[in-house]
């Protein structure tokens, strides 16, 4: 058993069990062990995620279940299931939290931001190995550990914790040994294993072939916020599979939300010194990881990254892959797939492989040493992978899904870490073809395309029906796409932005407690005000008394905003009124109403909105969820444009994107 113990003493300290002995975290500070009778909390845990620092104190997020999701080579690989954020201090005294309005805020802020930061531990998409590191590619750990990486890049966009761990890592030392490091990945990990007997009197051998898919934390977000490249070359949703890099179309580009189903594009000009300098600042990255490589002996830069874009080149994106197509490689999947024939994506697949495929460059297979860590271990190098594929469609998403999908055989790949001889690959290759093989590796592949889609666009992939059977399910696949659109269309405009905000917290875009108490600080005294001056107390007066407790939580947070909208209206009219009145009320009341008018007060349109986000649910994950869903998303269209809304008032996000010019 590989889990340990983390308690929260009475006095506010946190400690974390070492290997041997229950030690003071130095995160906190050192000191006697506590008794007993001094614990206020402990868990089990079996790894600690980092340290976060909010408005009101400060938290260790740590992992308090998993569940074994592959093992290779074996080195377990465990997926989070569960966690929990333990307050670093004492809490503020409930006489504090009543009678300090700020505290109040602050620490209610906190309690809502925790809730948004365990939503991402708690959604099984984080995976953690103790004794391999899963954070770079097999080939990225064998030049990081045991060769001279030369000119190839490797460095920590995919250690998803780095930020929260780096209180942790700013302690190691080579005298001082950090034993709580947990290097995360946010994505998926998964393998099968697949039995192989070359002949009748040899006994059966297992290979087990892994998928492990790392989301980037360059460019960390939700799908309608976070769209293509940023000024420094970084992609949306990118994804590394070892062999192939899926990420948003590598040009600046965003879409404008406006309660339409198909936003309206937004792409910067190529003619701009800075976005040009963005794409080729993100194409010679990806050269850098996957191309440059001189460390072995003899060895070639004879790789190439591939641009594989499969926008359509009519209807809505074709101003999107016009801007692309200087880069890439264009297959338009809707002429190439008419009709649903995705058996023609084998035309794609033939062209990644012809290019880089079979090139005459090393590969990698480890010597044989089951206990030694493989990025730790001694490596024998035969082959080693010098290109990539780079896979785009407006979402990444699901014709992405599709293409990865088509031609799962590992042996096509550019890298197969193996220790078989040349004669057992011959019938590892015909084993891995057979339909059993060929079903279980397309089912991983679409598992992994499941958990990258529900990261950005909230939901399962679309088309999974053709993922994993090569085949569109005309009734069962068409309605479930149906009911996937309708949800996504919800969740990226009515709820990511409050996802968005988590991740821009987790990756320490706003790091400093100052800085995310200046952006979120009137949603958190809003919250305050409600707390202190609730409109009904339950068992006080006729009302609190009569209604019952239920009812009055429910009913609670929409009198609120009813009586906060009516306060900003009388407010608005009494500063018109002093003007007209008062011959000096420029000077005097001007500054207020021009405060008032332009981010104070709602208008009617913004009030109802707000109204029925209250009870629109935050997750859909059911028919009741849906349909109520499906009834706020209906009003709030109405409501948007009967009084043109527009999308900032819709979404539910505080942290500001970077706009495009």
């Amino acid at each position: 058993n590989d889990s340990f113990t983390v308690a929260a003493t009475k006095s506010g300290r946190v400690l974390i069990e070492s290997p041997t002995s229950l030690l003071p975290n130095a995160l906190v500070d050192y000191g006697s062990i506590p008794s007993s009778a001094d614990i206020l909390s402990s868990f089990q845990a079996y790894a600690v995620i980092g340290l976060v620092n909010l408005c009101c104190g400060r938290y260790v997020l740590i992992a308090t279940d998993r569940v074994l999701a592959a093992t290779v080579q074996s080195h377990k690989i465990w997926q989070i299931k569960a966690g929990e954020a333990v307050r670093v201090g004492l809490q503020p005294s409930m006489d504090k939290l009543q009678n300090h309005h700020e505290t109040l805020a602050r620490y209610s802020l906190d309690q809502e931001l925790l809730k948004d930061l365990l939503e991402i531990v708690n959604s099984g998409q984080l995976y953690f190995s103790p004794s391999y590191d899963m954070t770079h590619s097999l080939q990225h750990n064998n030049f990081a550990y045991n060769i001279n990486p030369s000119a190839t890049l490797v460095d920590d966009r995919y250690f998803f914790n780095r930020h929260l761990m780096q209180p942790l890592l700013d302690l190691v030392s080579p005298s001082n040994r950090v034993p709580w490091i947990a290097k995360i990945i946010c994505g998926y990990a998964g393998a099968i294993d697949i039995s192989l007997q070359t002949s009748p009197s040899d006994a059966a051998k297992i290979y087990t072939v892994a998928l492990i898919s790392r989301l980037s934390t360059a460019r960390l977000g939700t799908r309608y916020i976070r769209r293509g490249l940023d000024f420094e070359g970084n992609a949306a949703n990118s994804v590394e599979m070892e062999q192939i890099i899926r990420g948003s179309a590598p040009v600046v580009w965003a879409q404008q939300r406006d309660m339409k189903y198909h936003p309206s594009l937004i792409i910067a000009d190529l003619e701009k010194i800075e976005v040009w300098a963005a794409v080729e600042a993100h194409l010679s990255d990806l050269r850098s990881q996957y191309t440059g490589d001189k460390s072995v002996p003899n060895g070639q830069d004879s790789g190439r990254v591939l641009c594989v874009n499969l926008l359509n080149d009519d209807g809505p994106e074709s101003k999107l892959s016009k801007a692309y197509e200087k880069a890439i490689q264009h297959f338009p999947v809707s002429k190439w797939c008419r009709n649903m024939n995705y058996s023609n994506m084998s035309v794609l697949v033939g062209r990644v492989n012809d290019s880089l495929v079979n090139r005459p460059v090393p590969s990698i297979a480890p010597r044989s040493s089951s206990s030694v860590p493989p990025y730790k271990a001694s490596f024998k190098v035969s082959k080693i992978q010098t290109g990539v594929a780079r896979v785009s469609c407006l979402d990444s998403l699901d014709r992405t899904n599709i293409t990865s999908t088509t031609n799962p055989n590992p042996t096509s790949s550019t890298t197969t870490t193996t220790n078989a001889t040349v004669s057992e690959i011959a019938f590892l290759e015909t084993a891995l073809d057979s339909p059993v093989s060929t079903t279980r590796l397309t089912n991983l592949w679409s598992d992994s395309g499941d958990s990258i889609s529900l990261l950005y666009a909230g939901t399962r992939a679309l088309r999974s029906d053709v993922t994993r059977t090569g085949k569109r399910q005309w009734i069962s696949g068409t309605l479930a796409d149906g009911i996937n659109s309708l949800t996504r269309f919800y969740l990226n405009n009515l709820q990511d932005g409050r996802k968005q905000d988590a991740f821009d917290l987790w990756t320490g875009k706003v790091a400093h407690k100052d800085q995310i108490w200046e952006a979120f600080q009137a949603r958190a005294e809003k919250r305050a005000a409600w707390i202190e001056s609730p409109v009904l107390v339950k068992g006080k007066g006729v009302v609190g008394n009569v209604v019952p407790g239920l009812v009055i939580d429910a009913v609670e947070p929409l009198l609120q905003e009813t009586r906060g909208f009516v306060g900003e209206v009388v407010d608005i009219h009494v500063v018109a009124r002093l003007k007209a009145v008062h011959e000096f009320g420029n000077r005097q009341f001007g500054h207020l109403g021009k405060k008032v008018g332009t981010g104070s007060i709602r208008t009617c349109g913004e009030f109802l909105v707000s109204a029925i986000k209250i009870y629109a649910p935050e997750k859909v994950n059911g028919l009741v969820q849906f349909s109520t869903a499906m009834i706020a998303l209906f009003y709030i269209g109405v409501f948007t444009k009967l009084f043109g809304v527009k999308a900032d008032a819709v979404e539910n996000r505080i942290i500001n994107e970077l706009m495009l010019d």
